[in-house]
């Protein structure tokens, strides 16, 4: 069966392409570019903080986006003080979050 086996090809494709680059241990790095361990520390150490920030700014994003989802939704139903309240809950989220950063 030919679209079987190409499917089955794709799967294995996908499944062998990593979504996000993983860092080597101090030491491939060492051995592989001689970068000095405190440097590599450091530079791992940036990349895990870069990677929680953004981890945590998406979760921001679908709280804030699933909140103005509501508000349209009771807008639509002429239910205005349920609107306002997913806006203002939306509003409090991101003061909460833009004094974290």
């Amino acid at each position: 069966n030919e679209m079987g086996l190409e499917s089955a090809d794709v799967k294995k494709l996908r499944s062998s392409i990593p979504s996000l680059p993983l860092l080597p241990t101090r030491e491939d790095a060492s051995l592989d570019v001689n970068v000095p361990t405190a440097a590599f520390d450091a530079l791992a150490e940036r990349y895990r903080a870069k990677q929680q920030r953004r981890e945590a700014t998406s979760k921001l994003l679908h709280v804030v986006c699933r909140k103005g989802n509501e508000a349209i939704y009771h807008l639509h139903r002429g239910e205005l003080v349920q609107a306002d309240q997913a806006i203002e809950e939306a509003s409090t989220k991101l003061q909460q979050s833009l004094a974290e950063f």
